[in-house]
């Protein structure tokens, strides 16, 4: 039961990590909150559940039950160009559309490769070989 509570309570803080992370960023250059400030920070949420999703759902399955190290470390190797994308891609998609889409995407990649890097160390680890 511990675990699962972690896991919701990291599910819950990665969700929220965009938008913390922007919404600080742009209090400190800014010195408060404006509305299309907010209306990004909105933006951001759906991103942030995906990318979220996609670090937490895998470690719930037996094959990744050991890989969660690795596919964080994926998602926060991917976090600035995630950022970068989501923000940018509004110059091709609907703001919403490239947050989910275009941020998204190298959440996905990034952690999934972590993963299956992370099962395969624990794989040998365990001294199991091809």
């Amino acid at each position: 039961m511990p675990r699962v509570v972690f896991l919701v309570l990291l599910f819950i803080l990665l969700v929220i990590f965009w938008p913390v992370i922007y919404g600080g960023a742009s209090y400190i250059r800014i010195g408060s909150l404006e509305p299309a400030v907010l209306n990004d920070l909105l933006l951001l949420l759906p991103m942030g559940f995906v990318g979220a999703s996609v670090a937490i759902l895998p470690s719930l399955t037996r094959k990744y039950s050991g890989c969660l190290s690795a596919g964080l470390t994926g998602y926060l190797i991917a976090s600035p160009i995630a950022f970068l994308g989501s923000f940018f891609g509004g110059l091709v998609l609907p703001p919403w559309m490239a947050a989910v889409l275009i941020g998204s995407a190298p959440l996905l990649i990034f952690t999934f490769i972590s993963y299956q890097i992370g099962e395969k160390m624990n794989y040998h680890k365990n001294g199991f070989h091809y």
